[in-house]
């Protein structure tokens, strides 16, 4: 069956951070060196994912699912899973290294809503990254749907200063959080846009990571004062991620926009931890 893509989530993390596996677990998606594991669980109807690497947690339970215009993807029964390993090389002409290896994982799990229309959730598990990213089946001419609302959750024992925190705190301010975060030993992550002199977006920092001579600049001054990473928006509007934090309250929530989404133009957000 012809299938589009209605929306790709990325999460690829390297793993910093232990999985209470239950009876209601549709599967267990591990990377190729087994350390890195995706537990997928069905409960009440609503389906979640979870990570853990080497023994630790990195991510608790967190939602998956979405509504569109055509179909409501909210409420969720597991219907059957497929695996394969998958290994390449592929090249960036814009990278220290021009030739990139893969090995992962491969994951397809098929579900289907209360109404018996499908979707499925496609994850690749590396050794130190984890992805994931919807399919919708095609019917009829309908080549595109509009998202009314996301269900998505990245659930993080993490502190997360979003965007805009240049204007809002200043390279000082969050000095001075860092250094209390630290003090809290908790983990910090400031927001970075990946947009350059392409893109018009207004959320700042902007035009930083794009610049190789104030991206290391910032770097060097994240490591300097103790931050632990970065979140990068790739430069598009309304990228569909909510994060939440170890007490479960949002920390940043997805826009719920309507707004039409087709291969052609796919919303991605990418999450770096060191």
């Amino acid at each position: 069956m012809k299938r589009f893509i209605v929306i790709i989530m990325m999460a690829v993390a390297h793993m910093c951070a232990a999985i209470v596996l239950s009876a209601d677990v549709k599967a267990d998606i591990p990377s190729p060196d087994g350390k890195t594991v995706v537990s997928v669980i069905e409960r009440e109807g609503q389906v979640y994912y979870q990570v853990e690497h080497d023994g630790k947690r990195f991510v608790h339970s967190s939602r998956l699912g979405l509504r569109t215009n055509a179909f409501d993807f909210s409420l969720l029964e597991f219907v059957t899973s497929d695996f394969e390993r998958i290994q390449g090389t592929y090249e960036m002409d814009r990278s220290k290294a021009s030739e990139m290896s893969y090995d992962v994982t491969k994951a397809v799990l098929t579900f289907k809503n209360p109404k018996d229309k499908t979707i499925q959730i496609e994850f690749r598990v590396g050794n130190n990254d984890v992805a994931f990213r919807y399919f919708i089946p095609k019917e009829g001419e309908t080549g595109s749907v509009r998202i009314l609302e996301e269900m998505t959750e990245f659930s993080l024992p993490y502190l997360l200063v979003d965007a805009l925190w240049d204007q809002n705190l200043g390279y000082e301010g969050i000095e001075e959080l860092a250094a209390y975060a630290k003090s809290k030993n908790v983990d910090l992550f400031l927001w970075y846009s990946s947009s350059g002199w392409w893109n018009d977006i207004v959320q700042g920092p902007y035009n930083v990571m794009s610049n190789p001579i104030l991206r290391k600049r910032d770097m060097r001054w994240m490591k300097e004062i103790g931050v632990k990473d970065i979140l990068e928006k790739l430069g598009l509007e309304n990228a569909p991620v909510r994060l939440i934090d170890g007490g479960n309250e949002p920390v940043e929530s997805a826009v719920k926009a309507s707004r039409k989404v087709s291969v052609a133009k796919n919303d991605a957000a990418i999450l770096v931890i060191g």
